[in-house]
């Protein structure tokens, strides 16, 4: 339309009525007009308007039956539709906005309100095209950074790993121990690194989590190796279940995000908010459709405010440990996301040091499905 106003199309069969809209409008928008629901559609397609003002009675297509063709359409799906109609009963109401539409209008009309639900709904528009565009340059911005980690822990992995092919270095040696412990690591970060590609193609629609059947017993292994080092740094103890019945276990869920980012961040947390010379423990109980993992600390715990705001990636839950160990407070929220997922469920249980309480420490448990 060559100008920066905003098109609405108003359609209404009765040109008195469109008349009146027009006369509301016009010195705000650009306006196209249509009065029947068929060459609504035909004008929609071909100009695609921000906004759509739709009357109800019409001969033909009603305005019931336009809507819901306009939401069929990928090209017009996200146009908002504001009915406006004489018709006032509850069940009008409650189709028009079964049909699809945003908001409901009776006429007579007063032509501020009008004014205000079109300028709210433009504004809503705007907003969601805005934040669409964040979240495409976010994605951008995550595709560079993971592609830039792997870039950076190929080199070190290739290298660990040619000199383990080749035997440049002594059997059993401190050195063959170390180079071993590289590759693993950078392994684990290879696999990361993908499942972070996955997760956002998970929040954004275009890929779902593989589930299959998990042995509990190669979790625990996994996560006694990856922590092995931070405990002992912080000279903690981490009971884990050895019974064969509990590590013989199966679980529904994808094995390297239960692994490397559920039980990881659960577990680094205990050690982060755990005071040295203390217990981590891992617990797990079988129920007849279900199976429940806990990682409980008894360390600092949580304040019961900051509890309830756990999994919310926009608030702010970062806090530093025991021994002033930093944090991102984006942990959480990923966890919930996966264990989602899975089709479980977290629950959170802490007492807070300052709690007057001898019995201060968090509880995490993961109720997982069996497969």
């Amino acid at each position: 339309m060559g100008t920066d106003k905003a098109t609405l199309l108003l359609v209404d069969d009765n040109p008195a009525n469109l008349q009146i809209l027009v006369d509301t409008l016009r010195h705000s928008y650009e306006l196209l007009t249509a009065q029947s629901g068929k060459r609504a559609l035909e004008i929609a397609a071909r100009n695609l308007p921000d906004l759509i003002l739709l009357d109800i009675q019409m001969p033909g297509l009603s305005g019931f039956d336009t809507c819901r063709k306009f939401k069929q359409d990928s090209d017009l799906r996200d146009i908002p539709v504001i009915f406006i109609s004489a018709l006032h009963d509850v069940k009008d109401k409650v189709e028009g906005f079964e049909a699809g539409g945003v908001d409901y209008v009776i006429k007579p009309f007063e032509q501020e309100e009008v004014r205000q639900r079109i300028k709210t709904h433009l504004t809503i528009v705007r907003l969601r095209k805005d934040l669409q565009k964040q979240v495409a340059q976010n994605e951008s911005l995550l595709q560079v950074l993971c592609h830039d980690m792997a870039n950076l822990i190929g080199p070190v992995k290739g290298t660990a790993e040619a000199n383990l092919f080749m035997g440049t270095v002594e059997t059993g040696s401190s050195m063959e121990l170390i180079l071993e412990k590289i590759v693993r690591f950078t392994n684990r970060q290879v696999e990361l690194i993908q499942h972070v590609r996955e997760m956002r193609q998970i929040t954004i629609g275009k890929k779902d989590i593989q589930l299959s059947a998990v042995s509990l017993g190669e979790v625990m292994d996994n996560v006694a190796e990856v922590f092995r080092q931070p405990l002992d740094e912080k000279n903690l103890q981490l009971h884990l279940p050895t019974e064969p019945s509990v590590r013989g276990l199966l679980v529904n869920a994808e094995s390297t995000s239960l692994a490397y980012t559920v039980l990881n961040n659960l577990v680094s947390n205990a050690i982060k908010f755990s005071y040295p010379k203390n217990a981590i423990e891992i617990t797990v109980n079988e129920y007849p459709d279900t199976v429940d993992i806990a990682v409980i600390d008894h360390g600092m715990g949580i304040p019961t405010e900051l509890v309830a705001r756990l999994f919310d990636p926009a608030a702010c839950t970062s806090r530093p440990g025991t021994q002033s160990e930093p944090g991102t407070g984006f942990g959480m929220p990923l966890v919930r996301a996966y264990v989602e997922r899975y089709r479980g469920s977290i629950t959170v249980e802490s007492i807070a040091e300052n709690d007057n309480s001898d019995a201060h420490g968090t509880t995490v448990r993961v109720t997982l499905r069996k497969p």
